[in-house]
């Protein structure tokens, strides 16, 4: 459905631009394969199969990796429609593939007869608003400097992003662990979030760091010397991961605790400060002004959440981020073979 509204009620921009109607028609209708991919994750998830999903994530990254590099060295990406065929559907077709191929028979049909459809129903729509406003906090930089700024600068931007985002895309299955793992009634909330906090927390940042310093050689050795200028706008978005990679900790607390709608509200601050940061910085200092207001609403999204999630369930807010003893010996615990979280 959402496939066949996005074709046939097209912004008209998309027709005055040449060319860009194929390439959105041919995203718009990897929709149903994108959905069915995401929900087989999250039943293999929900059965607790984080390997299936961990091994899906990268094999289906690896393989989309490869589609584009061949392409490229066959000279097929002057074709637009061939570079998002490529980049998307290799990918698509592995996940749908491992999750087919691991699918556990069971009696899902009985579970949904028997649930509350009402909650279901209102818990989506709860998460798809959050979703929504999630979406416009991600792209609001780029669809901004696409009409205020100039190519050489938004082309800056995206490749930073791309490597800023790296230590993202390591911990993507986090967030699914987390709500899973909250969601079970004998666990204690308050000690596995700001458990879970912590760990991620410091896990980003040691990743953020070695960025930082890696970006001099990296940038340039994989993009060329052309995209050195990207260098300083990576080691400023990497702050923005740091607390992109908390609120994605906080927002599954959230929603594993039936409250997905409250990161709307942490998600709102963040639009809040970057609206004006970009109206002021991009004009100005281009590429690294948008990283350094990303940056600020991140930071300014994580911090919302984190006084959200505190005061809406009672905790003391210096206990989610003070470490103990205790983490390094459920970290241990974890990572001894056949443990889970």
């Amino acid at each position: 459905m959402a496939a066949l509204l996005l074709t046939l009620f097209r912004p008209p921009a998309i027709d005055a631009q040449g060319g860009i109607r194929s390439v959105y028609e041919c995203v718009a209708w990897t929709l149903p394969a994108v959905l069915l991919v995401d929900v087989l994750r999250a039943r293999a998830l929900g059965y607790g199969k984080y390997g299936v999903a961990v091994a899906e994530r990268w094999t289906a990254g690896i393989v989309r990796f490869i589609a584009v590099v061949v392409c490229f060295l066959a000279g097929w990406l002057e074709s637009v429609v061939v570079a998002v065929l490529a980049s998307w559907l290799p990918g698509l077709v592995v996940g749908l593939v491992l999750h087919l191929a691991s699918g556990r028979r069971s009696t899902d049909g009985a579970a949904l007869a028997e649930a509350d459809a009402g909650k279901i129903a209102s818990y989506a729509a709860r998460s798809w608003a959050s979703s929504v406003v999630g979406l416009a906090l991600i792209r609001a930089t780029e669809v901004y400097m696409a009409a205020n700024s100039t190519a050489t600068q938004l082309g800056l931007f995206v490749i930073a992003a791309a490597v800023a985002d790296v230590p993202i895309l390591a911990l993507s299955a986090v967030r699914d662990i987390v709500v899973r793992t909250l969601s079970r009634p004998e666990v204690d909330f308050a000690a596995r979030l700001g458990l879970m906090l912590r760990v991620v927390g410091g896990l980003s940042v040691g990743s953020s760091i070695a960025i930082v310093l890696a970006a001099p050689v990296l940038v340039p050795l994989v993009f060329g010397r052309d995209y050195g200028p990207a260098v300083a706008v990576v080691q400023v978005l990497v702050v923005a991961t740091i607390g992109n990679s908390l609120s994605s900790v906080l927002f599954a607390g959230l929603a594993a605790r039936d409250r997905p709608q409250a990161q709307v509200v942490a998600q709102l601050f963040g639009l809040a400060a970057m609206i004006p940061g970009l109206v002021l910085s991009v004009p100005t200092f281009g590429a690294l002004g948008a990283a350094a207001t990303v940056a600020v609403a991140q930071l300014v999204t994580a911090f919302a959440a984190f006084v959200i999630t505190a005061r809406s369930m009672a905790f003391p807010m210096m206990a989610l981020l003070v470490p103990n003893r205790g983490d390094v010996r459920a970290v241990i615990y974890v990572l001894k073979p056949g443990k889970t979280t």
